[in-house]
Order: structure tokens, then C-alpha cells, then sequence
């Protein structure tokens, strides 16, 4: 008796820890990013004001800086919340009252007290939403070695390399994943921005013909439409971007997270506009055409502007990113296990990452095919079977 009273006790304050910020206002967790962005771009307009920086310099820095708000405004958008505060007691009063219920039940039925402890090998090769991520991108790696036509891999990558600023492996990644899945307005919107990056934060002129591409595709494409701009004011192009800008924004929906972008751009161009109305009553239009020269690409490749990388470090993968690299690396196992029928740590891990995904149904089908496999070998069936039960798939 005294088992089940602290066992419910223990459960109780473990479900209030885990419910209580169900009440709370939830906070996307890409906000702050956001304000980090806008005061990055305010402290770049403040360095050129105060001649810290050249005006060369401080174009690239706010088109690096735009591309992480880019990053950020997406993450903000994936993570927008749902569920309205007022409904936040109700969730976490039922959660008190069903998950109690539910864990002991489950263990009821399906539990194993007396299984000895599993492997520590076991444990490090089994996939888990709590593994080093960059452990996780050098397994999808090995995997893509063995199996480079994986066109589904090449694609989960891609979006990480960005994020870990490996640019050129993003720009190798996208363009495998396009050759092995086909062209798609995303896909080659991804390509080009990869291109972006790797090329420091220049459209080069392959980018924008992708970029072009992509528009010819879908025209309401987002990235293709703001870095088509972003061209055409690196080619001093600006009333040309600020036209292009102005029509996404008028398209843009109110509670878009590119709203702020647009904006912000459409500020900057207003703001070099002035200046340059100004620098014309004092040095002619001299003055003009030097600082049109400074926006050209070839500018912003000779002079070295501030890299964001050494302001703010690249954002950590969203869950829905790791969780699409757990669910890559499952898929080539699973390929890789029909022709290696003996492979019992391939059928742990399998097993394991398939319960991690939350597909119970699939681990199950996982361990008939192992008992199929290793039929044959009693002593590597037996180590199958008692790491199935484990996993509570015994039986």
C-alpha cells in the first residue's frame, strides 16, 4: 500500500511540473531571436552613422542579418501556438487525472519488472530524441555514404547544414536531393538560398536564374520573391526591389512572420534613398553613382563586411528537425536491413527508433521480421527478444 501512495505521489508532482506551463502564455521559441535580429540591425545603422563601418560593409551585414530573421521568422511561424490560455486549466486537470491512469495501466499490462538492465552499447547505438544532434547528422552521413541515392536523407540534411552554417554541403545536399526526388518550387527555393549563403550573402547570377525558375513555377513563392529582390538592390537595382518588396508585402498575410522582414527592408531602401537625396545637394550626383557602385555585388565581395556568425551562434534544430533526422536515419536502416538480414544491433536500433517516432505498430512488424531472420541463430534471437521487451513489444 505504501508503494502505490508514494508511487502516486510521485506521479502527481511529475504531471504538475510537466502540465503547469499548459496555463502559462506560451512564447515561441524563436521571439527572442527575433528581437536579437532587430537590435543587430539597429547596432549596424548605428556603427555606419558613427563611420565605424562603410556603407559596403553595412549592406552585407543587414543582408546577413535578414537572413537569419529569415530562419527565425519560419521557426516562429511552425511554432505558432494553438490552443487559447483559457483552455490551459482544462488540459492540465485532465492530464493530472488521464496520464496517471494511463502510465499505470500500461505498466500493468505490458511491463517487465524483472528485466535484468539493458546494454550500454545498446542504449549508445539506439537512436533517441536525446542523442548529440551532431552525432545524429554524422549518422545520417554514414548512412548517405553507404546509400547516396537516398534522396529522402540528402533532403532532411540540407536545412541542417544551413542552420550549422555548413553552406556548401547545404548547396551539395539540395542539389542530390533535387536530382533524386525532382524539381519542386521549394526545393530549388532551398537551393538557391543555400547558394546565397555559400556565395557570402551575394544572389550570384546562377542563384537568381534558380530564383527565377522558381518564380516561373509559383509565383507567391516567398524566398523567391524577397531574394529576387534582394538581387535586384545588390545590382543597385533599388526602386526595382522596393517594387517587387511592396508587392509581396501588399500579398502577405497580417500575422505573417514576413511582414517584419519586408518592412524592414523597405525601410532600409527608404532610408538609403534620403541619404542619397542628401548627398547629392552636397557633392552632385558624383556621390549618387558612387554609392550605387558600393551595392553591386562585386563591392560586397571585395570588402569584407561584419559576419553575424561571430555576433549570435546558429540557431539549435527545431524539434520537427531532429525528428525528421531520427525518421531518415530509420528508413535507411530499414533499407539496409534487407540485405543484411543479420544484423541484430540493425534490429535494436530499428525497433528503438521506431518506438522513438511513436510507432509502436511498426516496431512490432520489425521484430516479426527479425524472428524471421534469425531464426536460424537462437542466441542472436534471444538478445532480439530480450531488447524487445525492453521496449515493451514482448509476446
Amino acid at each position: 500500500m505504501v508503494f502505490w501512495v508514494t508511487l502516486a505521489s510521485m506521479t502527481a508532482l511529475a504531471a504538475l511540473a510537466v502540465l503547469l506551463p499548459l496555463v502559462r502564455r506560451r512564447t515561441a521559441a524563436a521571439a527572442p531571436d527575433l528581437a536579437i535580429y532587430r537590435d543587430q540591425l539597429a547596432e549596424v545603422e548605428r556603427d555606419l552613422a558613427g563611420g565605424q563601418i562603410t556603407a559596403a560593409e553595412a549592406g552585407a551585414a543587414r543582408v546577413e542579418v535578414k537572413r537569419r530573421l529569415l530562419a527565425a521568422a519560419d521557426r516562429l511561424a511552425a511554432s505558432a501556438p494553438g490552443a487559447a490560455r483559457a483552455r490551459g486549466w482544462a488540459v492540465a486537470a485532465a492530464g493530472l487525472v488521464v496520464v496517471p491512469m494511463l502510465a499505470v495501466g500500461t505498466y500493468l499490462v505490458i511491463g517487465v519488472p524483472d528485466l535484468p538492465d539493458q546494454p550500454i552499447a545498446a542504449r549508445r547505438d539506439a537512436p533517441s530524441n536525446h542523442q548529440d544532434f551532431a552525432v545524429l547528422i554524422e549518422q545520417v552521413e554514414a548512412r548517405l555514404a553507404e546509400n547516396p541515392d537516398d534522396g529522402r536523407g540528402w533532403e532532411v540534411l540540407a536545412p541542417v547544414y544551413m542552420r550549422s552554417g555548413r553552406y556548401a554541403d547545404a548547396v551539395r545536399a539540395n542539389q542530390n536531393a533535387m536530382r533524386l526526388l525532382g524539381e519542386s518550387a521549394d526545393r530549388l527555393a532551398g537551393l538557391g538560398e543555400s547558394m546565397f549563403a555559400a556565395a557570402g550573402d551575394v544572389v550570384t547570377p546562377e542563384a537568381r536564374a534558380i530564383f527565377e525558375r522558381v518564380a516561373a513555377m509559383d509565383a507567391r513563392q516567398p524566398k523567391a520573391r524577397y531574394f529576387l529582390g534582394v538581387a535586384d538592390h545588390q545590382e543597385g537595382k533599388r526602386e526595382s526591389a522596393a517594387a517587387r518588396w511592396r508587392m509581396q508585402l501588399a500579398d502577405t498575410a497580417p500575422d505573417s512572420p514576413w511582414r517584419e522582414v519586408l518592412e524592414q527592408s523597405l525601410a532600409e531602401i527608404a532610408a538609403e534613398a534620403a541619404k542619397s537625396e542628401a548627398g547629392k545637394s552636397e557633392a552632385g550626383k558624383s556621390s549618387e553613382a558612387s554609392n550605387l557602385d558600393a551595392g553591386k555585388p562585386e563591392a560586397a565581395n571585395v570588402l569584407p563586411g561584419p559576419r553575424v556568425e561571430n555576433m549570435q551562434p546558429a540557431a539549435e534544430p527545431s524539434a520537427e528537425a531532429q525528428t525528421a533526422m531520427v525518421r531518415a536515419m530509420v528508413e535507411m536502416l530499414a533499407q539496409k536491413l534487407q540485405n543484411d538480414r543479420g544484423d541484430v544491433e540493425g534490429w535494436m536500433r530499428l525497433m528503438r527508433g521506431h518506438m522513438t517516432l511513436g510507432e509502436a505498430d511498426k516496431a512490432r512488424a520489425a521484430l516479426a521480421d527479425a524472428r524471421t531472420a534469425l531464426q536460424a541463430e537462437p542466441d542472436k534471437l534471444r538478445n532480439v527478444e530480450t531488447f524487445a521487451k525492453g521496449l515493451g513489444l514482448g509476446g
